[in-house]
């Protein structure tokens, strides 16, 4: 069923931006971005992807991770 919706979402627009995240609810309301939530990596649960920054060999493996987790929910 999240197939079709998403099928339906990318005939409609185009670049679609997907992220997985986490929910700080112990930050205020107006706080910044950062504060509020910790990007994740999709597929990898708890992971933050700053666990990948820094070289270009160090991102690779994230992309890969990110391709593979995230292609499962886009149609072919």
């Amino acid at each position: 069923m999240r197939l079709g919706f998403v099928s339906a979402i990318l005939s409609e627009l185009s670049p679609v931006h997907l992220k997985n995240a986490k929910i700080l609810p112990e930050v205020g309301a107006l706080a910044t971005p950062l504060e509020y939530h910790a990007p994740k990596l999709p597929g990898l649960g708890e992971v933050e992807d700053r666990s990948f920054e820094g070289s270009l060999d160090a991102k690779k493996p994230a992309l890969r991770q990110s391709h593979n987790s995230l292609m499962q929910f886009l149609p072919d």
